[in-house]
C-alpha cells in the first residue's frame, strides 16, 4: 500500500513522478529480477 498525503484517487505533481518510479521499480526488481535506480527522468 502507498498513502501519499495530500492526494486523492489520482496523483498529480511530484507525487505522480515518484508513483511512476516506485510502480516501475517494482516491476524491474521483481519481474526483472535487477537492483532498480530512482535517478532517472521521466518525460
Amino acid at each position: 500500500m502507498l498513502i501519499l498525503p495530500s492526494q486523492h484517487h489520482g496523483y498529480v505533481g511530484k507525487a505522480s513522478d515518484y508513483f511512476q518510479k516506485k510502480l516501475w521499480n517494482y516491476f524491474v526488481e521483481h519481474l526483472r529480477g535487477v537492483e532498480p535506480i530512482w535517478d532517472f527522468k521521466l518525460r
